[in-house]
């Protein structure tokens, strides 16, 4: 099937992201990031934006950065970015195997750590480990940026805390430390999608394990840690 018709902006900032949105408030805008979920639902007509704003491009929302205690990940990461990188397989080792456990090569060459948190699907393999993590998810908007504990980022299926004139542009992750992490699930065998997942990070002295966070994806409508 082919989309409706809709206008088509690329944006080389994230401030001309944000007055993209803001100049477009009074139509339905959609950002494009890897595209994996939005384009399917374009072509299906489960989604017919107005307007749709290319965010892929913006180089500041791009890289991975170890700053002390903290690995920051630009939004627009991609899924390959990250399965090669040493410093997320030592600071953030959970996110590391759930990452390696999205989709296919194609997929992972295209798809962004951003567009896959940011569409809260409780499915996706992305969100139990940014829970597990403790991960903070930084969204940028009018009024400056805000810092989201990823405990307090998913409302529910599909609904991030991300106002409609905000972007997610990075994610910041307290480093393991030494930790140990794993990711496992069962997929489902038409899509691939996570019918239930686990993520787990384990604080660790000698032998004995002094602190653990498990966050899981599905089957409930909004992924969720213990």
């Amino acid at each position: 099937m082919y989309p409706d018709e809709f206008d088509y902006y690329e944006a080389g900032s994230v401030g001309e992201a944000l007055d993209l949105l803001n100049e477009h408030s009074g139509a339905e805008a959609e950002l494009l990031a890897g595209g994996h979920s939005l384009l399917p639902a374009m072509k299906t007509g489960l989604s017919s934006p107005d307007v749709l704003i290319d965010i892929s491009g913006i180089d500041a929302m791009q890289g991975i950065e170890a700053d002390g205690d903290t690995l920051s990940i630009g939004a627009m990461t991609k899924y390959s970015d990250l399965t090669e990188s040493d410093a997320v397989a030592e600071h953030a080792p959970a996110l590391a195997e759930a990452v390696r456990q999205v989709g296919d090569v194609q997929v992972r060459n295209r798809g962004t750590i951003g567009g896959n948190l940011a569409h809260a699907d409780p499915a996706a393999d992305l969100p139990g480990a940014a829970l597990a993590s403790d991960a903070a998810l930084v969204v940028e908007g009018p009024d400056g940026e805000r810092s989201i504990p990823a405990d307090d980022f998913f409302f529910g299926m599909y609904t991030p805390d991300v106002g409609p004139d905000e972007l997610l542009t990075r994610v910041e992750v307290p480093s393991a430390d030494g930790g140990v992490g794993a990711y496992a699930k069962k997929p489902s065998p038409s899509s691939g999608y996570a019918m239930v997942g686990v993520a787990a990070l384990l604080d660790t002295d000698g032998g004995t394990v002094t602190s653990a966070r498990v966050g899981a994806n599905a089957p409930a409508t909004t992924s969720t840690r213990t």
